[in-house]
């Protein structure tokens, strides 16, 4: 988890094994340490040779 400040939200960035971004949290980070507001998961999807054919982020939610 990477976690940012920008523009008054909290981020917390969570990556796969590439270091890709693939789930965002936005909102306020809390005192436990997560990060409370609306949650985004990335569709990444690659041909074989490892090419980005699709790339976008989906709103899934609120974030507690």
């Amino acid at each position: 988890m990477i976690n940012l400040t920008f523009k008054g939200n909290d981020l917390a960035i969570k990556t796969n094994e590439d270091g890709e971004a693939i789930l965002l949290f936005i909102g306020k980070l809390t005192s436990e340490g997560t990060v409370k507001g609306e949650r985004y998961a990335r569709r990444l999807k690659k041909d074989d040779k490892g090419n980005v054919i699709k790339d976008h982020w989906e709103l899934k939610g609120k974030a507690s």
